[in-house]
């Protein structure tokens, strides 16, 4: 069996993958979860309700596309026809910016403020047996701050100049 690599033993290479190993399968497992358990029990996607928790958390309790775009690092396309889709569905609205108006500001019907508040306690349920049964309130502060550390190095790892083009 070759080596992984010639600085490292396969045994230092399985030991340097095990952080995002777990990570990966935390992240795969929880979201399995909260599709199976959560989502399951709305008539919307997981897609839309993620686009509805969004609009819920923001500051003004509206973001214009574009900020939609980065938050569900998504597609411009896709997240347009995701956006259409809600405004189908009257879970959200649109209107144009005043800072702006070349943009649009998305913001919950009382109809999408309801699909939240329904979806909120079985996404509870599961984040409560699965991160907070498990961690302190301590460690999930911690936790949180080890994975936006992770999520922003990573960003700026990506946003680096390719130089292979």
């Amino acid at each position: 069996m070759a080596q992984a690599s010639n600085l490292h033993s396969i045994e230092e290479v399985k030991r340097l993958f095990r952080p995002s190993g777990a990570l990966l399968a935390a992240v795969s497992n929880l979201g399995s979860a909260i599709e199976c358990l959560a989502v399951a029990k709305t008539q919307h996607s997981s897609a839309i309700l993620d686009l509805l928790v969004r609009l819920r958390f923001a500051p003004d309790g509206q973001l214009r596309g574009i900020d939609l775009v980065s938050q569900l690092h998504m597609s411009p396309g896709y997240v347009s026809r995701l956006i259409d889709q809600a405004e189908t569905d009257g879970l959200i609205s649109r209107q144009t910016d005043p800072r702006d108006r070349r943009a649009q500001l998305i913001k919950l019907t009382p109809e999408g403020e309801q699909a939240f508040n329904e979806f909120v306690p079985p996404v509870l349920e599961v984040l409560d047996e699965t991160i907070y049964s498990e961690l302190s309130a301590d460690e999930v502060e911690a936790f949180v701050d080890f994975l936006e550390r992770i999520a922003a190095r990573s960003q700026e790892f990506l946003d680096q100049p390719n130089p292979d083009g």
